[in-house]
């Protein structure tokens, strides 16, 4: 007697998950890439004043995705 489990009837579709190489790789496309960690990013540097008008946030008005894209 075998036992069986719903894990075996599943079909595997394709790997949804970026590789380490892959995300590396894209970091090469363009000229400027940047990330960031918005949580612990608020307080941890000094923008000199000269160089506000260059520290920009854009979002969802909203929330919304489907809203336009606010400053």
């Amino acid at each position: 007697m075998s036992t069986l489990s719903l894990h075996d009837h599943l079909l595997q579709g394709p790997d949804q998950l970026n590789t380490l190489l892959a995300i590396l790789c894209r970091f090469k496309e363009e000229s400027v890439t940047f990330m960031t960690d918005f949580k612990s990013m608020f307080h941890q540097f000094m923008v000199s004043e000269e160089h506000r008008d260059l520290l920009k946030f854009s979002w969802w008005k909203a929330r919304n995705p489907k809203n336009e894209v606010v400053e």
